[in-house]
């Protein structure tokens, strides 16, 4: 997907500060965008999604449901 106008729009109303973003299905999460991350991008400069997703390198962390939460609020402060 190339970030064009309409996308830089969508994104801007959505109110939320990451997004995530999926390859075919929306359960394969393969990175993480921050919407401050937009801040240098013009629709103009015809940017791919997949090249500002692979500049900032966010990771996604995954989590099993049956987590505890002490376990990840451990993990939280660890850094990872």
């Amino acid at each position: 997907m190339v970030l064009d106008e309409k996308c830089l729009e969508l994104i801007a109303a959505s109110g939320y500060t990451r997004i995530p973003v999926y390859e075919k299905e929306r359960t394969n999460i393969v990175a993480l965008l921050h919407v401050c991350d937009l801040a240098y991008v013009s629709a103009a400069d015809g940017t791919s999604l997949r090249t500002l997703c692979r500049f900032y390198n966010r990771p996604v962390n995954f989590v099993f449901e049956d987590t505890k939460l002490e376990v990840l609020l451990a993990e939280f402060k660890k850094g990872c």
